[in-house]
């Protein structure tokens, strides 16, 4: 009776879920690769990143994260996808230190500091409140540093790419955040949000203007920015969560044509 009532469980996907997460690590990964101009070490090391971030889900799986019974019924084919990738993500990686420029690799040391960090947080079941999830979106935004200096692009420009990412990236996680818990804390957490939103707007037009950095550089994150002030000014129904992703993924290809843009205009 028990082996029949296992073997009635849903396989559960081995599939992230967390799919904001995944924006967050593409878009950086992806731009990084692009300022490099395809370099092979860039995009080994961000091939090596989203095996690793795949890995996530089986590991989580495993360790129980998504219940116990999840956990008897894919420990098979969570072992097996985990083991592959983190072959994969290792595979990769040694390709990128031995394609990359000499030297880069500390620039990997806050990235997965960070990421370890936010791992540890997810077995632990802490992952869901608005600082986890802002070490997550500085951790994976954070990428686009080691993964553009990997392939030859130069560091000022590099830095300000995953600068670019961790500020707006970083905005938008509080606002969405704020949005899935409106109800519990009577829409405080929206106010918050709204105050970073303007705070960070004020800050970048100050960088601007204050020549601390190019103004085009500096406009980049605004689009998320918008859309972290929207949602906190008119935060959409629960219903609408969906229309919410996409506006996010939106702003993220706005920000990313700017931030080339702003960057290869600086070169």
């Amino acid at each position: 009776m028990l082996l029949w009532r296992v073997s009635a469980i849903p396989m559960p996907s081995l599939w992230p879920r967390e799919h904001g997460a995944s924006l967050q690590l593409a878009f950086p990964v992806v731009s990084a690769c692009v300022l490099a101009r395809g370099a092979p070490a860039s995009v080994a090391l961000g091939l090596a990143a989203g095996f690793a971030f795949v890995a996530h889900e089986p590991l989580l799986l495993l360790s129980g994260g998504r219940g116990a019974r999840k956990a008897e019924v894919s420990r098979r084919p969570a072992l097996a996808r985990l083991a592959l990738l983190l072959a994969l993500a290792g595979v990769a990686a040694l390709v990128a230190l031995w394609l990359g420029v000499p030297g880069a690799w500390p620039l990997l040391t806050p990235p997965t500091l960070l990421g370890a960090v936010a791992v540890g947080s997810a077995l632990r079941g802490r992952e869901r409140n608005v600082f986890a999830e802002l070490l997550v979106a500085v951790a994976l935004s954070s990428l686009a540093l080691p993964v553009a200096v990997f392939g030859g692009a130069p560091l000022v420009a590099s830095a300000s790419l995953a600068g670019v990412w961790v500020v707006g990236f970083a905005v938008a996680t509080v606002a969405a955040r704020a949005l899935v818990v409106q109800k519990r804390d009577a829409g405080r957490g929206l106010r918050l949000a709204l105050v970073v939103a303007s705070l960070t707007s004020v800050a970048l037009a100050g960088a601007a203007l204050a020549q601390v950095a190019p103004w085009r550089v500096a406009v980049a994150p605004l689009p998320l920015v918008v859309v972290a002030l929207l949602l906190a000014v008119f935060p959409p129904p629960p219903q609408r969560m969906t229309a919410v992703g996409l506006g996010m993924a939106g702003a993220c290809f706005v920000t990313l044509a700017l931030a080339l843009s702003a960057l290869a205009s600086a070169s």
